[in-house]
Parts: structure tokens; C-alpha cells; sequence
């Protein structure tokens, strides 16, 4: 069993987060509700975590010497290319086509907001879970440019083998050390989670290689439904990123 480190709380998933800047010297990830307002005519990022992970464990690695970027710094880029930039937490051990659900819903009230283009970053299985996500977004016209990092797209031997899969359970007690730095984070919402019944969790089905979600309803709708969206896959098997060409 994997035991909830105490003085974590619960937080109900999906949560989504804003990155606040208003105090330069402690920017921070703040609930979705406190920025909602600004996203009128503003072009925003959508950050997705992949296993294992949070929104907020994306942006909190340290840089290598303090005069380095920090990596939401990076990714705003020195000219401030993006007004806004907004997280989506999910339950990843869910079937992939569930988060992306609720992730499509996330994306359409940013364009109902007044979001005049909408920008993703998605990594490990937050790739295949965007990808769904964009095809079905009731604004995908907004979705311009899309960049998947290591992502699962014709599924991942985790899935199947059940050493790995272990393995990665294991790695659940690695990311107790992220935590602290990820105060209010969601990481410990899926934490209390015992490893015999993570074998039997939706997402290993759903990323099994070439599983029918992947290959009959992911791919396909990304194919059709994104011909106005520049899609970039880094990392992953080559015939993954030949696969990310066929979306673009």
C-alpha cells in the first residue's frame, strides 16, 4: 500500500490553476478562479502533467545556477509570448478518453472567456490525453499549436508488463520528495493508492500498445478534427513522431 503522506490534503480532481505572477518575487499556481477574469483577449498555455505527476511538479524544478531560467520562465520566453498560462490536473490512472473529456470542457470555457488563442504543452500521458482533449474542444479552432513531450501516443510497454508497471508504482515514493516544493498541489490526490489495484486501473488498458482507444479513437479524431493545429511530438519511438507528421 501506498500510503498518503500525512499533512497532504485531498484535493477533488480535475483542478485547474492558474500561474500568478502579480508578485514577482513568489510567483505561484493559484486556483483557476482567481485569474478567470484575465483571460479575455489574452493568448494562453494549457500545461498537462503526465503519470505520476501534477501541473504544479512541471514548473518546480530548480534551475541549474540562480541566474538560469526558471522553467516557467522558459516557457513564457523572454518577450512574454503567452498572457497567460493555466494547468489541468487530472486523475491519470482514468481512462484516457475521460480526462480528455474533462480537459475539452477546460478548454472551451477558456475560449468562452474570451482566450484569443489557446496554445498546449502536454507531456507522457498527457500527450494522448490532449490530443482527445483538442479534437473535441468545442473551440479547437483556438487550439493553434500543440507540443507533445515524450507522450504514449501508440501506447508504452508500462502498460503491458507488469514489471515495468511496478516499477513504476515504485516510483511513487520519489515523487513524496517533490511535494514540499508543490504546496496545495494535487499530487497527493491519487496518492492513497495500493499497488495491487493500480494494475487494474483504466489507464493501463487504455495505453497498451496500439490499444483500440489509441489507434481507433485518439489518433483518428486528432487527424480529422485538428487540420489547423501545428502538432510537435519530442521524444517517444520514431514511429511515434511519424505518427505526430500524419496529425499535422
Amino acid at each position: 500500500f501506498v500510503a498518503l503522506p500525512g499533512g497532504y490534503a485531498t484535493t477533488q480532481l480535475p483542478a485547474n490553476w492558474c500561474w500568478d505572477t502579480s508578485d514577482a518575487s513568489n510567483p505561484q499556481w493559484v486556483d483557476f478562479s482567481s485569474c478567470s477574469s484575465q483571460i479575455s483577449g489574452r493568448k494562453v498555455l494549457v500545461l498537462v502533467h503526465g503519470m505520476i505527476s501534477c501541473v504544479q511538479q512541471m514548473t518546480s524544478a530548480s534551475p541549474p545556477n540562480p541566474s538560469s531560467p526558471s522553467p516557467i520562465q522558459v516557457i513564457q520566453g523572454s518577450n512574454n509570448t503567452y498572457g497567460m498560462v493555466v494547468g489541468f490536473d487530472y486523475d491519470w490512472t482514468q481512462h484516457l478518453t475521460d480526462s480528455g473529456a474533462l480537459l475539452a470542457a477546460f478548454l472551451g470555457k477558456l475560449g468562452q472567456l474570451g482566450a484569443v488563442q489557446i496554445d498546449i504543452l502536454a507531456h507522457s500521458e498527457g500527450v494522448p490525453v490532449s490530443l482527445y482533449a483538442a479534437s473535441e474542444a468545442s473551440d479547437r479552432g483556438l487550439i493553434k499549436n500543440f507540443v507533445g513531450l515524450a507522450g504514449p501516443i501508440l501506447g508504452t510497454p508500462i502498460a503491458s508488463d507488469s514489471s515495468k508497471l511496478l516499477s513504476l508504482s515504485l516510483h511513487l515514493d520519489d515523487a513524496w520528495s517533490n511535494l514540499e516544493s508543490a504546496p496545495g498541489s494535487t499530487c497527493a490526490a491519487w496518492a492513497a493508492l495500493d499497488i495491487e489495484s493500480l494494475f487494474q486501473k483504466p489507464f493501463a488498458q487504455d495505453l497498451e500498445k496500439n490499444s483500440d482507444v489509441l489507434i481507433k479513437v485518439i489518433l483518428p479524431q486528432a487527424q480529422s478534427n485538428l487540420q489547423g493545429t501545428r502538432i510537435f511530438l519530442g521524444g517517444g519511438r520514431s514511429e511515434e513522431r511519424r505518427v505526430g507528421k500524419e496529425c499535422r
